[in-house]
């Protein structure tokens, strides 16, 4: 499953030109909160795009980075931009 929600990401992260160092550093975060913390199949892609989010706001020139709502809907709406932002939060505080 971790391999899927890394060819999602990589393929987000070509569609929007994000910097190269964008999804290298998401995959860290992705890796680094697995390994403290069990996440379930149904939410690996919530935790791989609050990763995204994140990474891209700490690399994208100008802290531009990728619109939340955008990677919502990269999801196809299957999370919600709440669900985002406490993923984010336990991402920052588990793996930060």
């Amino acid at each position: 499953m971790r391999r899927l929600v890394a060819e999602w990401m990589l393929e987000v992260c070509e569609d929007q030109s994000c910097q190269e160092e964008v999804f290298p550093l998401a995959m860290s975060y992705l890796d680094r909160f697995l390994s403290t913390c069990a996440v379930g199949k149904s939410q690996l892609q919530l935790l791989g795009t609050a990763c995204l989010l994140l990474a891209s706001k700490l690399r994208e020139p100008g802290s531009r980075g990728l619109p939340a709502d955008l990677l919502v809907f990269y999801t196809a709406n299957s999370i919600t931009l709440s669900d985002l932002c406490v993923s984010l939060h336990y991402i920052t505080v588990y793996t930060l």
